[in-house]
């Protein structure tokens, strides 16, 4: 059996992290309504105003995502989209490491712990009411 290594750089490891996440959501967000309303691929189709092997693609991962068609998934599905966004803690990265030879100071966020520094995080909630938002 043949073997390779792939190298990938930093940034395109986060971003492929992170679509992985936002995938897997999404999909976590359509298994459980298939279960409990029998929402179909056709039915959210429907609601976007696309077709169903279109909606298939992006569910399965095979499409770039924009922000706005994971919003609009999500909302056919009868789900919140939530996006966090956490500072990564200083030096933990390349781009904190060259802000140091600059004289940048980058300070994280009081509430980053080590638990949770530096993680992107992407929550789904049903039936939030805004006064939760």
């Amino acid at each position: 059996m043949n073997s390779f290594e792939i190298e990938t750089d930093e940034k395109s490891q986060v971003g492929s992290e992170f679509m992985a996440q936002v995938s897997n959501e999404i999909r976590r967000a359509l298994l459980t309504e298939k279960k409990t309303r029998k929402i179909t691929q056709q039915e959210i189709a429907e609601a976007i105003g696309t077709s169903r092997s279109v909606i298939n693609r992006q569910v399965q991962g095979l499409e770039n995502l924009s922000a706005r068609r994971i919003a609009e998934l999500l909302w056919a599905m009868g789900w919140e989209p939530h996006f966090e966004a956490r500072q990564i803690p200083h030096g933990a990265n390349d781009i904190t490491k060259s802000a140091i030879t600059r004289g940048v100071t980058i300070h994280p966020p009081a509430s980053a712990t080590s638990s949770n520094a530096g993680k992107t995080i992407v929550k789904t909630f049903d039936n939030v009411s805004s006064s939760n938002r």
